[in-house]
């Protein structure tokens, strides 16, 4: 929302599709419900009767930084999908710690899941969400290192509903959004835009889509 580039491209009259964000004045939005997506994931877990979870996030702002989130990081937080993932999670759990990634990467994931389940049994997290699939695979990957079985010892979810064959024979519980049904949207948005008209914002459903990566804690 505060990238210089936007306002730069408005004041110039470009026309701006915006996919996930940002939210501003004069700008299609094209979007997906990430936050109630993440509550129906979130959800799943509460009933299979986890309560000590916690969040695996993308980036809040490129900047770098990885660690848990406080109070000041969260509130500078740059990204609005970032931002609706961990209020979809809150929707059903409350405050719960998050662990921001520099990067939207596998070995991102593998580092924050090293951090958050190589400690005692009765401090680590029964049930971790992560704000994507390939961040997800990392924690599964760092699982697997520890070696903590999944789902027995920890339960793992993702986000986008990714192609991870070389996950296989695991299958990731997921939020699964739709891709090309997003991409379609923005590219009828721009079109739009360019024959003078303002379409309308787009809000698209996301689906929750059970694997083996999630079970009941244990004790």
């Amino acid at each position: 929302e505060d990238d210089p580039a936007l306002e730069l491209l408005q004041a110039r009259g470009v026309p701006i599709v915006a996919v996930e964000g940002p939210a501003t004045e004069g700008v299609a939005l094209v979007d997906i419900d990430d936050r109630a997506g993440t509550a129906r994931v979130a959800a799943h877990l509460r009933d299979l009767g986890h309560r000590r979870v916690t969040s695996v996030a993308m980036p809040l702002r490129l900047d770098g930084t990885r660690g848990v989130v406080d109070a000041a990081r969260r509130a500078r937080a740059h990204y609005r999908d970032v931002r609706h993932r961990i209020e979809g999670v809150e929707d059903v759990f409350g405050p719960v710690p998050i662990y921001e990634t520099a990067s939207n990467a596998v070995d991102e994931g593998e580092a924050a899941g090293r951090v958050l389940l190589d400690v005692p049994a009765d401090r680590r997290p029964t049930a971790i969400v992560a704000q994507s699939d390939v961040l997800a695979a990392g924690v599964l990957q760092a699982a697997a290192g520890l070696g903590l079985r999944v789902p027995d010892d920890v339960s793992v979810v993702g986000f986008d509903g990714a192609d991870l064959p070389w996950l296989s024979p695991v299958r990731l519980t997921t939020v699964v959004q739709p891709t090309e049904a997003k991409g379609r949207a923005a590219a009828r948005a721009a079109m739009t835009l360019v024959d003078g008209q303002r379409p309308d914002d787009v809000l698209l459903p996301v689906t929750v889509r059970l694997g083996t990566t999630t079970g009941p804690p244990r004790g």
